[in-house]
């Protein structure tokens, strides 16, 4: 049986949290302003559509590999 938990307000299975945790645990990650001419992108962890339309003043962390929300950034990774 799946285990659940509440990260950022998104419902996510433990497994695939914690994977997301260790693989952002291992990026560089710097303060990065969300371009304008895209869509949006999702936060490694909680899967939140970034930028967030609930928190437009929110920070966003980019990598190599994508984005994290403030939120997951200053949670698990500062």
């Amino acid at each position: 049986m799946d285990s659940w938990i509440l990260v950022n307000g998104a419902k996510i299975e433990r497994k695939f949290f914690e994977e997301n945790v260790a693989e952002a645990k291992g990026l560089k990650w710097k303060q990065a302003a969300f371009p304008l001419d895209n869509n949006h992108s999702h936060c490694l962890i909680c899967n939140i559509a970034i930028p967030s339309k609930k928190n437009k003043n929110e920070k966003n962390y980019k990598s190599e590999n994508g984005w994290l929300c403030e939120y997951c950034f200053k949670h698990f990774i500062e």
